[in-house]
């Protein structure tokens, strides 16, 4: 057994954060949207990028695809920390996070940005009730999900952001009545529902405050996978 004093002084290793994860993610996307991967290597490395523990087990992912230009830029415990981030193919990826812009046109990532939701191999349901930075960040890998937005905006809230990152999977995301969706995510075979569907009856038997308007922005990537709009 390796003592620990002794691995400490070797070289460490270094952890893998949620930002490090996604950014290896979109570089596999954009591999395979270029042609690069087959789509069992697809599945498989993007499987592995979701579980990764370890930089390391990272980077070999995409070295026969043009590697990786660099790490994004100060990245704590899965957050951006606001600094600016040029990374060559994938600014306008991370713009699409609520940003600022400096005369030379580089995003700026604003320090409150809420870690990412994973959700893998797996059914869950969230409900929204807060978003730090009025986004709300989650990635499903072959999972179904459902996100509940309206607790957030019954609460007073006008404008949500939610970067959605879907891989082989289904996502419902349910509205109150007076919401305008807006969408600006980039589907590789895959659909994002362009309108909202009404609620069923048994819905509608309890009325509830709706809000008298809002905004919902739809962001991010969905990748074979399906995103739907249900009102309630």
């Amino acid at each position: 057994m390796t003592d620990y004093r002794e691995a400490k002084q070797a070289a460490p290793r270094i952890r893998a954060s949620h930002a490090e994860r996604q950014f290896v993610m979109d570089r596999i996307a954009d591999a395979f949207a270029e042609g690069r991967l087959l789509l069992a290597e697809f599945e498989e490395r993007t499987t592995i990028a979701a579980g990764a523990v370890f930089r390391d087990e990272l980077t070999h992912l995409v070295d026969d695809c043009g590697g990786l230009p660099a790490w994004p830029n100060d990245t704590a415990n899965g957050e951006v920390t606001g600094h600016q981030v040029d990374v060559p193919g994938h600014t306008a990826q991370l713009s699409n996070l609520p940003a600022a812009r400096t005369p030379e046109t580089t995003a700026v990532v604003p320090a409150l940005v809420q870690s990412p939701k994973w959700v893998v191999l797996s059914s869950t349901t969230e409900h929204i009730a807060t978003a730090p930075g009025g986004c709300h960040r989650t990635i499903t890998v072959f999972a179904d999900s459902t996100l509940d937005t309206r607790e957030y905006f019954r609460s007073g809230n006008h404008d949500l952001e939610i970067n959605l990152h879907v891989v082989f999977g289904d996502c419902k995301i349910i509205v109150p009545p007076g919401i305008t969706v807006e969408s600006a995510t980039q589907v590789i075979f895959g659909n994002v529902a362009s309108r909202v569907k009404p609620p069923r009856k048994k819905m509608m038997q309890r009325a509830l405050p709706a809000p008298k308007h809002g905004v919902l922005r739809l962001t991010g990537r969905v990748i074979f996978a399906n995103v739907k709009l249900q009102e309630g």
